[in-house]
C-alpha cells in the first residue's frame, strides 16, 4: 500500500546530475570552476584578516551553478578530491603570484572533504607544496567541517597532525551545525 508519484522534475534532476558528472572533467580541464576569496574581517581593525577560498562552477551552457548543487553530488560520486585538488592548486598559484609581486599575503583557507584524507595524491600534494617553501608559513590553511571530523579515523588524525606541523592552521568550519 505504497504510492509513488512521478513528477517531470524528477527526470530532469537525474539527467541534470548525470550531465554534471559528465561535464566535470571537461570543466576542470577548461577552468570552468572559479575560485573566489571571501574576506574575513577583523572586528578589532576593520581590515581583512584572512580569506576563505570558495569554488563556483561557471558552466559554459548552464551559467553559474551554486556549490550546494554540485558539492554533495561530487562527494557522493567520489569526485570531490579532484575538485579540492584543483582549488588547492588555484589558491597556491594565487598566493605565489602575490608573493612574487611583493604584495601582502593574507592567509587563505581551503576546505577539505573527509574523502580528501583518503586520497594519497592530494595529501602528498599538500605536503609537497608546504615543503617547497614558496610561501610563508600560514599562507594556505585548511578547513574541515565538523561533520567530517566525526568521520575521520586514526589515519586521518595523523594527516591532520602532519598538516598542522607543516605550519598550516586547521580550522573547524560549520562548527555547531553538525
Amino acid at each position: 500500500h505504497q504510492y509513488t508519484f512521478y513528477e517531470p522534475q524528477m527526470s530532469f534532476d537525474q539527467i541534470s546530475e548525470a550531465q554534471m558528472l559528465i561535464d566535470f572533467k571537461k570543466s576542470i580541464k577548461e577552468h570552468h570552476f572559479k575560485v573566489y576569496y571571501q574576506p574575513i574581517i577583523s572586528l578589532h581593525t576593520g581590515k581583512i584578516h584572512a580569506a576563505e577560498a570558495l569554488v563556483r562552477w561557471q558552466h559554459p551552457e548552464r551559467g553559474l551553478i551554486p556549490p550546494d548543487v554540485f558539492i554533495d553530488l561530487f562527494e557522493k560520486n567520489g569526485q570531490i578530491s579532484e575538485l579540492d585538488h584543483y582549488v588547492l592548486k588555484q589558491v597556491y598559484a594565487f598566493q605565489k603570484k602575490r608573493a612574487e609581486a611583493k604584495e601582502p599575503i593574507i592567509p587563505v583557507s581551503v576546505n577539505l572533504s573527509w574523502q580528501d584524507f583518503y586520497d594519497d595524491h592530494l595529501m602528498d600534494q599538500i605536503m609537497t607544496l608546504k615543503k617547497q617553501g614558496d610561501l610563508p608559513v600560514g599562507a594556505v590553511n585548511f578547513e574541515v567541517v565538523e561533520t567530517s571530523m566525526a568521520a575521520l579515523e586514526q589515519n586521518a588524525n595523523y594527516l591532520l597532525e602532519q598538516i598542522r606541523e607543516s605550519g598550516a592552521k586547521l580550522l573547524l568550519d560549520d562548527f555547531g551545525t553538525g
